[in-house]
């Protein structure tokens, strides 16, 4: 192994435990919130969506911070011991108000060091580049997927202890950042400019963390209440989504080196935008292979948009496209969950039985990927008849 692939798969390690420093609280929201404030579920939502509104705002700083340092790893050191800092305070402080501010900043924070660490990753310009994203990516989805088993291990010890062990692994990640040799940013190169942007992984990932946002809630209560599915068989099926998801990563990012990135991409949204299409359709057996064909087909969108955005020469501005995917992604989930949640109480209102509402938000899911899918062939379908400058 090489030394640059050796500082690879240390990276992959720290994108992990960056990740999982956030994941760990997801199972322990409930209990933490009661405590802080008790009998007030729309400060748990707030709790969840402020991180992820703070990451969308987050996106244009990264970059010009990385410009003004110059050395990423130093950098990312900084964020990372600020982030540490900052969980530790959110298991500390009891004022709701208080609370809610310090988690939109941690959850900026968190985006900026996981857009840095990916931005200037060793990964070398070379052939390899999709499988390189592809363990990147794939050490920050287990991390997704880890985070409500580990989380719950640590609930064990407290409501607040999930903060405290994120915050003793953002600890880790900056004392083992030097070992990695990220790679430097120039303080001459220009901020880019609007065209420079990475629009198609934005555009990917949105709609792919649409659907995700779209489908969190809703289908937990689908499962349920139209199926009679119990929680215990709902978290097995929520498994057949991720497990493929987090194992898929990888080898997508090689099909992507071999196929193409936009064939790869458009290729996925059709199957995910199918697979969300049929899932109102299914029955409780039949939803396994379609939860697992959903994995799939997200974990190629997912690597065909680091795999784009990786391209960029510039390190600064690369550490800018991946700051800017990670933040349409978030804005995506964000504005997914709170989609579903209007179209199921608009529906509600007018006594509709449940499950129209729960196949309405299913189907808007589908159509964005589908929708995606479509403007995307025909950006590349138009760069090739040299009407308009796609890169692909």
């Amino acid at each position: 192994m090489t030394a640059r692939n050796r500082a690879l798969h240390l990276l992959a390690l720290l994108v992990f435990a960056s990740v999982l420093s956030s994941t760990l609280l997801i199972p322990a929201l409930r209990p933490f919130m009661a405590l802080r404030a008790p009998g007030n579920e729309s400060a748990a939502h707030a709790f969840m969506s402020l991180s992820l509104l703070g990451a969308v705002l987050a996106a244009p700083f990264v970059s010009r911070l990385s410009r003004l340092v110059g050395s990423s790893t130093q950098l990312a050191i900084g964020l990372a011991l600020l982030d540490a800092l900052l969980l530790g305070l959110l298991s500390v402080v009891d004022d709701l108000s208080v609370l809610l501010t310090v988690r939109t900043a941690q959850g900026a924070l968190n985006l900026m060091l996981l857009s840095l660490l990916l931005g200037a990753a060793p990964t070398g310009n070379s052939r390899q580049l999709g499988a390189r994203y592809g363990l990147l990516g794939a050490a920050l989805m287990l991390g997704v997927a880890l985070g409500a088993p580990l989380g719950n291990l640590c609930l064990r010890f407290g409501p607040s202890m999930p903060l405290r062990v994120g915050a003793g692994l953002e600890l880790l990640v900056a004392v083992a950042l030097p070992l990695v040799g990220l790679q430097a940013t120039s303080r001459r190169s220009a901020s880019p400019a609007p065209g420079a942007l990475p629009w198609l992984p934005m555009l990917w990932a949105f709609a792919e963390r649409l659907a995700v946002g779209l489908f969190v809630v809703t289908f937990a209560f689908h499962a349920r209440n139209c199926l009679g599915a119990s929680d215990h068989h709902i978290g097995w099926l929520l498994t057949a989504f991720m497990v493929p998801f987090v194992l898929a990563v990888y080898p997508a990012g090689r099909l992507c080196d071999h196929v193409g990135v936009t064939t790869a991409a458009v290729a996925g949204l059709v199957l995910y935008g199918i697979c969300w299409l049929a899932l109102t359709l299914c029955g409780l057996r039949e939803m396994v292979p379609v939860l697992a064909l959903l994995g799939v087909s997200s974990a190629v969108v997912f690597a065909a948009g680091l795999r784009l955005a990786g391209a960029v020469q510039d390190v600064a501005t690369r550490i800018s496209a991946m700051s800017a995917q990670t933040a349409a992604g978030s804005f995506g989930m964000l504005c997914g969950t709170a989609l579903a949640g209007i179209a199921s109480a608009m529906l509600r209102s007018r006594g509709e039985v449940p499950h129209l509402a729960h196949d309405l938000v299913l189907h808007v899911a589908g159509a964005a990927q589908l929708a995606a899918a479509g403007l995307t062939a025909a950006l590349v379908l138009m760069q090739r008849r040299g009407l308009r400058p796609v890169r692909s």
